[in-house]
């Protein structure tokens, strides 16, 4: 079993690309049995579109993100948390 440690990185992960099949797995295990991240993962999913839906709606295309800087932004966090 995974720890909730884990569990909340790979729910957060999640949200920006798809788990392989064994990380997947795993962690809808731990969720299975464990309400308080079960309950994180609702959470987190709420938060991510909320601030998805007012970040897409209200920032003029100016402000936004270039595509190539938020791969390279996305790909440092991968590598600085080991995955």
């Amino acid at each position: 079993m995974i720890s909730c440690r884990r569990a909340a990185a790979w729910t957060s992960r999640e949200l920006d690309a798809a788990l392989n099949p064994a990380a997947r797995s795993l962690l809808g295990f731990h969720r299975l049995v464990c309400g308080n991240c079960r309950r994180y993962g609702r959470q987190l999913a709420e938060v991510d579109a909320a601030v998805g839906g007012f970040l897409a709606d209200g920032l003029p295309e100016s402000a936004r993100l270039p595509d190539a800087a938020r791969e390279r932004i996305t790909q440092a966090l991968r590598d600085a948390s080991g995955g």
